[in-house]
C-alpha cells in the first residue's frame, strides 16, 4: 500500500494524545470516549484521486471537485459593506489556449492568502464548484501547495457531518487518529456463529473501511451507506438493530419472571356496548379480536392502529365496560392531561350509569384530591381509571387490574409497560392504541409481542375534509372565509410551529406574536390561545372553553394534535405548513371533520418554496388516508413521529433507518430471539460481553423508552 498524506500524518501523531483542547471540543460536542468518533460516520464520499482538467470541470457546476493550477494574480473587491478577494487560477486544459477558474475568500483569509499562495505558486484546491454569471469559481476552497496529499490527493475521502468548533481537515485528522491508535480496542459482540449465518465483517473490519474505502469505491454506488448493498455498513445496522432486540428480549423476559407468580385475568364477554352510532365493520372485527385474546391463559397483547377519527376509542371504552363486569378493574393512560380528561368525560357521557365507578387521575390535581382517588383505586370501587403518567406512580397501586389501555403506543414504552402490569395482583391484559400509522410489517417486526388490528373505515357521518395549499400572500382571501365561517357559527383551529420568535429561522412566525394580531382581526370573535409553556390549570380552562363553543377560534401549537375532539370546529389552519412532518400534519387535520359538516384544512407556506416542499406537501394535499401518509414520512424524514422523537426525522438509531434496513431489522429481530432460546442468561462464554453491554450500557433501554 502506497503512503499517503494521511498515513504519515497518523505515524507522525500515533505516538502522543490528542491536544487537550480538542479533547474537550469533542467531550462538548458528545464524544465522551475518543472510540465514540468512529460511530461518526462519513454522510458522502469525495473521489480525491485526479485531480480535473477544466473540461471536466465544467461539467461537475454544484459539486465537489479536486482541481490543481497556478496562481496568476489576485484582485481585491469591495461592495455592498463587505470585501472579498478574487484568485485567478490558471488549470490544465485539453485545448491549447489558457483556462481560467476564480477562488474566492471573505474577510479575515484575505491577508493570508495573499501572503501564503504568491503568484506564481502552484496549488491543489477543492470545494464547491460553482458558475457565477460567465466563470467558474469556488468560494472558499481548501488548499494545499505542496503535492496535494494534505487534501487528500490520490485517496477517496470521507466527509462527515459537522462537529461545531472542528473543521472537516481537523476532524478527518482526528478520526483517523483514532482509527490508527485505537480501533483494535473495539470488540465484536456478536457470536461467531451470527455473523457467519448473516455474512457479517467483524466491526474493526467494518469501521475501517467505512472511513477509508480500500476494497470498495463508494463514489460508484448510488446509496453507499445502504444496508442492502454495502457489508460495511449491514454490520453496523445489524449490530445496533440487535442490541436492540436483545434488549427487548430481555425486558420480557425480566417482565415474565416478575409476573410468573401471578394469574391472567380470564375475562368473559358479559355485556353487550351500546354506542348513540352504528360501529364500523373495522371496529366490529377488532372487538372480536379482543373478545377471543380475553379467553385465553396468557395477557393480551394487541395493538389496535387506527387513523385520526376512525373510532379506536369505541373499542377500547367496550374492552373496559367488559372487566368491570367480570368484577376487575381497567385503566386507560393517556400521554397528555387533555387528552386523559377527554377520554374521562366521553365515556361518562356515553356510560352515566358508570360515572360514579369511573375517576380521572393526573399530575395536576391537588394532592389532598389525588390521596382520595388512588384509595378508590387501591380499594377497587374505582373501576374505570384515566390518567396520564401519574398512573406509572408508585403511589397509585390497584386492587384487581384486569386490562390496561394505552393510547398513543408511540409514547411510551416496554418499562412503562411493565410498570403497570406489575401494579395489580392478577396479570392484566395490555391492549395499545395508536392514530400514527405504521407499515404492517414494521409494526409486527418492531411489536413483535403485540397482535395487530387495523381500522380503516371511518364511522358514519364524518364529514369530507378539503386540504389546500395556500402562500402567505393569499392569507387576506383566508382570513375573509375564516370570518364568514365563523359567522355561520363554526370554529376553527390556527397551528404554528413556535412558541415564540427565533431569530435563528427566519420568515417562521409564533403563536404568541400571531395570537394577538388574529385576536384584533377577528374581533368581535373571541379568540384563544393555547401552547406547551403554559399551565396546566390554563390550558384546561383554554381547551375546555374552545369545547364550550365560548372561545371559537384557537391559536395554538401542536399541543392539539392528538386525541382533541370538537366536533363543531370544521377549519384547520397550519401556518409555516413546511415545517411540519407529513404524518404531523395528517394527525393535525384530523382534528377538523369530527361533525356531518363540510372541513378544510389549509397548509400555509411562504410565497417562495422549493420544488421538494411541494412535492412533499401535495402528499398530504393528495390522499387522506393515513398509511399512504406515514409511508411517505418514514421515507423521507425516518421513523421519528411514530418512535416519539424531535420532529426533525432523527431516532433512537444511529446508523439503522427502519425502513430501508427493514430487511436486516428482519434478520436482527430473528438472531436475538434465537440466541435468547439457546441461552435465557446470556451466560455462554462466547455471549459475556453482550450480557456486559446489556447489564452495563443503557443503549437497549434507552430505545426501548420509545418502542
Amino acid at each position: 500500500m502506497k503512503e499517503t498524506a494521511s498515513t504519515r500524518a497518523s505515524s507522525k501523531t500515533s505516538a502522543k494524545k490528542l491536544p487537550s483542547k480538542l479533547q474537550k471540543q469533542l467531550e462538548e460536542a458528545g464524544f465522551k470516549k475518543l472510540t465514540e468518533l468512529l460511530l461518526h460516520l462519513p454522510r458522502r464520499y469525495e473521489d480525491r484521486r485526479n485531480p480535473l482538467v477544466f473540461e471536466e470541470l465544467e461539467e461537475k457546476v454544484s459539486q465537489p471537485v479536486l482541481a490543481q493550477g497556478v496562481v496568476e494574480r489576485y484582485i481585491p473587491r469591495f461592495g455592498g459593506g463587505r470585501r472579498w478577494l478574487e484568485a485567478v487560477i490558471r488549470v490544465p486544459s485539453r485545448l491549447p489556449t489558457p483556462a481560467y477558474i476564480y477562488l474566492v475568500w471573505f474577510h479575515k483569509f484575505i491577508q493570508a492568502i495573499q501572503k501564503g499562495y504568491p503568484p506564481g505558486t502552484e496549488i491543489f484546491f477543492t470545494g464547491k464548484m460553482q458558475r457565477f454569471q460567465s466563470r467558474l469559481q469556488i468560494v472558499h476552497p481548501e488548499m494545499s501547495k505542496e503535492s496535494g496529499q494534505k487534501l487528500g490527493f490520490g485517496e477517496i475521502i470521507p466527509i462527515y457531518p459537522q462537529v461545531e468548533g472542528i473543521t472537516p481537515k481537523k476532524l478527518r485528522e482526528t478520526i483517523r487518529f483514532v482509527l490508527d491508535n485505537h480501533l483494535s480496542e473495539t470488540i465484536d459482540p456478536v457470536p461467531e456463529e451470527i455473523s457467519k449465518k448473516f455474512s457479517l465483517v467483524h466491526v474493526s473490519e467494518a469501521l475501517s473501511e467505512l472511513h477509508h474505502p480500500t476494497k470498495w469505491n463508494p463514489t460508484t454506488i448510488l446509496d453507499p451507506l445502504s444496508a442492502t448493498v454495502n457489508p460495511y455498513f449491514k454490520k453496523l445496522v445489524f449490530d445496533e438493530f440487535f442490541y436492540f432486540s436483545l434488549g427487548l428480549e430481555k425486558l420480557r423476559k425480566d417482565l415474565g419472571r416478575e409476573l410468573r407468580h401471578k394469574k391472567v385475568a380470564r375475562l368473559e364477554w358479559k355485556t353487550e356496548v351500546k354506542f348513540p352510532f352504528e360501529l364500523t365493520g373495522d371496529q366490529v372485527s377488532s372487538l372480536e379480536a379482543v373478545k377471543e385474546d380475553f379467553k385465553k391463559d396468557i395477557p393480551m397483547h394487541r395493538l389496535i392502529q387506527g387513523d385520526v377519527g376512525s373510532g379506536k376509542t369505541a373499542v377500547a371504552f367496550s374492552a373496559l365496560i367488559q372487566c368491570a363486569a367480570n368484577g376487575h378493574q381497567g385503566a386507560m393512560l393517556a400521554p397528555t392531561q387533555i387528552l386523559a380528561t377527554q377520554h374521562f368525560e366521553n365515556f361518562c357521557k356515553f356510560f352515566p350509569e358508570f360515572q360514579h365507578q369511573a375517576v380521572l387521575l393526573t399530575g395536576a390535581l391537588k394532592e389532598s384530591l389525588k390521596k382520595e382517588k388512588r384509595a378508590d383505586v387501591k380499594s377497587g370501587s374505582a373501576q374505570f381509571v384515566f390518567g396520564t403518567q401519574a398512573l406509572l406512580s408508585r403511589l397509585t397501586q390497584f386492587d384487581s387490574l384486569a386490562l390496561v389501555v394505552v393510547d398513543e403506543q408511540h409514547r411510551f414504552g416496554v418499562e412503562q409497560r411493565r410498570e403497570l402490569a406489575s401494579k395489580s395482583k392478577i396479570v392484566p391484559h395490555l391492549l395499545v392504541m395508536t392514530a400514527t400509522p405504521i407499515p404492517r410489517s414494521l409494526a409486527l417486526t418492531l411489536y413483535g409481542d403485540l397482535d395487530v388490528s387495523v381500522i380503516r373505515e371511518k364511522p358514519k357521518g364524518r364529514g369530507e375534509i378539503k386540504t389546500y395549499l395556500l402562500r402567505k400572500k393569499q392569507k387576506e382571501k383566508l382570513a375573509e372565509r375564516l370570518l364568514s365561517l365563523l359567522s355561520g357559527g363554526h370554529q376553527a383551529y390556527i397551528v404554528y410551529p413556535l412558541v415564540e420568535d427565533s431569530e435563528l429561522l427566519e420568515n417562521v412566525e409564533s403563536v404568541t406574536e400571531s395570537f394577538k394580531e388574529w385576536t384584533s382581526l377577528l374581533s368581535p370573535h373571541s379568540v384563544g390561545l393555547l401552547h406547551g409553556k403554559m399551565k396546566a390549570a390554563e390550558k384546561d380552562l383554554a381547551m375546555n372553553a374552545f369545547r364550550r363553543g365560548e372561545i371559537k377560534v384557537l391559536v395554538s401549537t401542536t399541543v392539539i394534535e392528538v386525541g382533541v375532539d370538537v366536533p363543531n370546529a370544521t377549519l384547520m389552519i397550519i401556518e409555516n405548513a413546511e415545517r411540519f412532518g407529513l404524518s404531523q400534519l395528517h394527525q393535525l387535520r384530523g382534528r377538523v371533520g369530527r361533525g356531518a359538516a363540510e372541513s378544510v384544512c389549509a397548509l400555509v407556506v411562504p410565497d417562495e418554496i422549493t420544488p421538494e416542499i411541494e412535492q412533499r406537501l401535495n402528499v398530504v394535499i393528495g390522499t387522506n388516508d393515513g398509511f399512504k401518509i406515514a409511508e411517505a414520512d418514514l421515507v423521507l424524514r425516518g421513523p421519528g413521529d411514530f418512535l416519539g422523537v424531535r420532529q426533525s426525522g432523527s431516532s433512537a438509531f444511529k446508523t439503522a433507518h427502519l425502513i430501508r434496513d427493514l430487511k436486516t431489522l428482519e434478520q436482527a429481530k430473528q438472531a436475538a430471539k434465537e440466541l435468547f432460546a439457546r441461552d435465557p442468561e446470556l451466560k455462554a462464554p462466547q455471549n459475556s460481553y453482550l450480557a456486559f453491554l446489556l447489564e452495563a450500557t443503557s443503549i437497549p433501554t434507552e430505545r426501548l423508552r420509545s418502542g
